[in-house]
């Protein structure tokens, strides 16, 4: 047990960071839909909120968010109330 909870922690402890290309494409989504916040999440140990940072000129925000995905070593079941919350 102990092995396939440190393959789950390597797994979803990467850091991550807003690239060009995701800053780019957060920006498209903004603009398509109309909206004003976007935000990439990614699996995580730690549940992060994420820091919204404006884009220059515009009233378009981006995020990088992370959420734990894990339960005792297992998928969470209520995952989707989590993000809605």
């Amino acid at each position: 047990m102990e092995e396939n909870n440190n393959r789950d922690r390597r797994f979803v402890e990467k850091i991550h960071i807003a690239s060009t290309q995701d800053l780019m494409q957060m920006f498209v989504y903004n603009d398509y839909w109309k909206s004003v916040q976007a935000m990439l999440l990614y699996p995580s140990m730690d549940t992060v909120a994420p820091d919204f940072k404006s884009f220059k000129d515009r009233k378009h925000q981006c995020a990088v968010g992370r959420l734990n995905i894990l339960k005792e070593g297992k998928l969470k079941t209520e995952i989707g109330r989590e993000i809605l919350d």
